[in-house]
């Protein structure tokens, strides 16, 4: 299959690309100069799929799993046999055999672990992607290290200013003046979009309002606005005490309460955390806000003993993030 050279990059463009040379893929380590030639080396998409502008772009969503995910567990390569199982016994995710400790097959060589059953059902549908053996050419042994290169995109050096989402966007070709334009989920703004124009960083939608008695709060906000001079903001203090009114009152307006999943979105119960963060985060896809990028984290992964294989903690946030990307999927629907 040739792939015609394309200006842009949408998801089924990448994947009818990707799909050409997965074949082939295990068996080569993917440089600079191995770069496809089919993939112009761009981060996101300018337009969406028939030239529609920001409202309706793609949104790139990135999770990070920090501690770092034991990707060997969470995908098995069950097919090579005694030369993967003797070198991991402690950590033995069984081959596929029907069990409650057996891997779900993929291919007949891979497995998904048995707690990834939800994302097994996207992969069946030809909607989910495993890229195996990818990771960072730095050698350090600090996680913390580790996590500031992959955030900052430049394996080796801490010293970067800006955070490699955060360069995107101060370069992109187009405008994008929502608020909402590029959103950390989390209790700090990720190191990803750090130095990005305006990022917003919130812990729940539902949180991002003034606070005081109800019946000061009106009065309260037009002395702020006044105060700020947030009618014709004249200075970069002023232009951001704009965009808080502004980003306050778009929000007010999205009734987060009153949010219904579509039909068959099942997000875990947690009131605060992960599968709440990526429901918020389709909330905002749908309400066409201008958001195009939304980084949340999933922590926790440097389990050590607290491993296990079919059960204990590993498994359980397999299952956290199995479950809350599944409902995540079947939230957008045809948006996906």
């Amino acid at each position: 299959m040739r792939i015609e050279p394309e200006t842009t990059v949408t998801r089924r463009g990448f994947l009818r690309g990707a799909m050409s040379v997965g074949a082939g893929a295990g068996a080569i380590g993917i440089s600079q100069s191995l770069f496809p030639t089919w993939m112009p080396r761009l981060a996101f998409n300018p337009k969406g799929p028939s030239g529609q502008e920001a409202a309706n772009r793609d949104v790139m969503v990135v999770i990070f799993l920090r501690g770092g995910i034991d990707g060997l567990s969470a995908v098995v390569p069950f097919g090579e046999g005694a030369a993967f199982y003797d070198k991991r016994p402690s950590q033995r995710v069984m081959e596929p055999g029907g069990s409650n400790e057996s891997s779900l097959d993929l291919d007949g060589f891979f497995g998904m672990h048995q707690s990834m059953a939800p994302l097994k059902e996207i992969y069946d549908d030809q909607q989910l992607a495993v890229v195996h053996a990818t990771g960072l050419t730095d050698p350090t042994r600090s996680h913390f290290d580790a996590m500031l290169f992959m955030e900052y995109g430049t394996p080796g050096s801490k010293t970067t200013s800006m955070g490699w989402i955060a360069r995107h966007l101060e370069t992109a070709s187009w405008q994008n003046d929502s608020p909402f334009r590029a959103i950390g989920f989390g209790t700090t703004l990720p190191s990803s979009l750090q130095g990005s124009p305006a990022p917003l960083s919130l812990q729940s939608i539902a949180d991002f309002h003034l606070r005081g008695r109800e019946d000061e709060l009106l009065r309260m906000q037009q002395a702020l606005q006044t105060l700020y001079g947030v009618q014709a903001p004249s200075d970069d203090l002023e232009r951001q005490a704009s965009l808080v009114f502004s980003t306050i009152s778009l929000l007010e307006d999205l009734n987060v309460s009153g949010y219904a999943p579509a039909a068959g979105a099942d997000y875990p119960g947690d009131e605060e955390g992960f599968a709440l963060g990526l429901q918020q985060v389709a909330q905002l896809i749908k309400a066409d806000v201008g958001l195009e990028v939304a980084t949340l984290d999933l922590g926790g992964w440097d389990t050590h003993e607290n491993q296990g294989t079919h059960d204990g903690t590993f498994s359980y946030l397999l299952d956290t993030l199995s479950r809350s990307l599944h409902a995540f999927y079947a939230d957008l629907d045809d948006r996906m």
